[in-house]
Order: C-alpha cells, then sequence, then structure tokens
C-alpha cells in the first residue's frame, strides 16, 4: 500500500515578496527652450503619462516622445532659469529594462 509523505506546503506568496530584482535608476540630461524643456536618455524609455518634474514648482501640461532618446516635457511659463526637479522613480517614465530616471535638482 501507497502512503502519502507529510509535507509541508511551500508558500510561493512568501517567496514572490522576498525576491524583487532591483535594477538601478539610470541618468538623463535636461535641456530647457522657451517653455519647453528636452530630456535626453542615454537608452531607451517608455512614457506613460505626463511625469510630475517640476519647474520652479508647476508641473508639465504635457510630454511628448520625440523619438527614442528625447522627452519634450511643455510647461505654462517659460522655464530657462528656472530650478528644475525630477524626483526619482516617476512612474510615468521608465527606461526600457524597467529601471526609473534618476533624481536630479538642476538650474536650467
Amino acid at each position: 500500500m501507497l502512503t502519502r509523505r507529510n509535507t509541508k506546503p511551500l508558500h510561493r506568496t512568501r517567496l514572490a515578496k522576498t525576491f524583487q530584482p532591483t535594477v538601478p535608476s539610470l541618468a538623463f540630461t535636461p535641456a530647457a527652450s522657451g517653455n519647453n524643456v528636452t530630456l535626453t536618455v542615454p537608452n531607451g524609455y517608455v512614457l506613460n503619462g505626463v511625469p510630475n518634474f517640476t519647474a520652479n514648482g508647476t508641473s508639465p501640461t504635457s510630454a511628448i516622445a520625440s523619438n527614442g532618446t528625447v522627452i519634450t516635457l511643455t510647461y505654462a511659463a517659460a522655464t530657462t532659469g528656472k530650478t528644475f526637479v525630477a524626483d526619482a522613480n516617476d512612474p510615468a517614465v521608465r527606461y526600457a529594462n524597467g529601471a526609473y530616471l534618476s533624481a536630479l535638482t538642476v538650474t536650467l
């Protein structure tokens, strides 16, 4: 007669929570021109909505993906000479490998 061994079940939910792959944040370069801020990223990216990158405390009104390495943010007021703040881990912009853009504070 075959008998069943007493074994504890494997809790897969516990394993899923403990193993989270980490991808480092990557750098980008902003440049101002009138009401626009152009972000140049070194690799491909995914744009999903409007990122909350502020220029002197104001959020952008639109974001346009120009090509594989350039994002253009449009603001209601001029951005030249303003303080540009990009928070880390903004879900609207990610690299193709899953990494977020790094945090950055710079005067344009």
